[in-house]
């Protein structure tokens, strides 16, 4: 189960980072894209990609946050609770968000460039939705906070005074703009090799350096995220446990390795490196809420009984998914290149 979590949640981190980091560096190049193919035609192929990238996303962010009901459903079910108005709102955001990036694409020939402000409501309501994400989480593993909720029983509480809540969101949205720049980058090598030359090399090359100078970035509120941690979570995660100071190190080497390969224009090494380092990022975060949650509750107390009837249905509706997934996502490609 665990499992299964860490591998969805990587892939809806990824999905999720690409798609709003590609919106950000959306708005900025907005009718004034680099190279040969018109501005036109990029705009509303950006609008497309991210459209169904947030699809894409949504969709897999359903299955990590089953998993995360089974396994944490006392701890998560209470924080929603507690601030089920900005829970509740999260997917209307969402949706909203959606519309946007879609709506981009089909008033662009009414409003041209200025249709670039509903790529900016976009990216506002998808950073919105990360940060109420972003304090479920730590309302989740603050017990401590929940008290709180008697004084204003009204469902809005959000406060938990934990001071790795703006580093720990800053950290998600520092990733988006790079993972953004990671996406135009790929992009732009698809131009470059369906003959736009130029255009194409253009994209990977802002591409990369927005990918290079965020994770730089990254770096720095990693490092104040880390030191924000509270020093018993931290001596947890740093202390008898090898294998999680592995994974660490792991993780920033994989980051760190990524800069100089984006900068030097390595797309595939940086593209490898990059998810490498999410991968581990994620297993480290998986350590940091198993602290937080260790003076209440460990995974290994969970009561497990095997339904082997339960695991069929599931591996059964898993092969179909990804084999529609895989079928959604031809079509999309052929669409795609109808588009350019």
């Amino acid at each position: 189960m665990n499992a299964l979590l860490i591998i969805t949640f990587t892939i809806h981190i990824l999905l999720t980072n690409a798609m709003l980091g590609a919106g950000m560096i959306g708005f900025f190049h907005w009718g004034k894209w680099p190279g040969s193919v018109p501005t036109a035609d990029l705009d509303r192929g950006l609008a497309k990609r991210t459209a169904a990238g947030i699809a894409l996303a949504v969709n897999f962010g359903v299955a990590p946050l089953l998993f995360m009901q089974v396994i944490y459903g006392q701890f998560i079910y209470v924080s929603s609770v507690l601030m089920a108005v900005f829970w509740v709102s999260i997917f209307i955001l969402a949706i909203a968000a959606y519309y946007a990036v879609y709506a981009s694409d089909l008033v662009y020939e009414k409003l041209g460039p200025n249709t670039r402000w509903l790529m900016a409501l976009a990216v506002v309501l998808m950073i919105l939705v990360g940060w109420f994400f972003t304090k479920s989480m730590v309302l989740m593993i603050n017990l401590e906070a929940w008290p709180q909720y008697f004084a204003a029983p009204g469902g809005a509480m959000m406060q938990t005074q934990d001071p790795s809540t703006l580093p720990r969101y800053l950290h998600f949205v520092a990733a988006s703009a790079a993972l953004g720049g990671l996406a135009l980058a790929l992009w732009g090598r698809r131009k470059k090799n369906t003959g736009h030359l130029e255009t194409g090399r253009a994209m990977m090359s802002r591409g990369l350096v927005w990918y290079g100078v965020a994770t730089i970035i990254n770096f720095v509120i990693g490092a104040w995220y880390l030191g924000s941690l509270p020093p018993d979570v931290l001596a947890q995660i740093f202390g008898p446990n090898k294998l999680t100071m592995l994974v660490f190190l792991l993780g920033v080497v994989a980051g760190l390795g990524s800069i100089p390969a984006a900068f030097s224009r390595q797309i595939h090494f940086t593209v490898w490196l990059s998810v490498i380092s999410v991968l581990f990022m994620v297993l480290f975060r998986y350590a940091v809420r198993e602290a937080y949650l260790s003076p209440y509750w460990q995974i290994d107390q969970l009561p497990v009984q095997t339904q082997a009837s339960a695991l069929v249905v599931f591996l059964l509706v898993l092969f179909l998914g990804i084999c529609l997934l895989g079928y959604s996502l031809k079509l999309l490609k052929i669409r795609q290149k109808e588009v350019g």
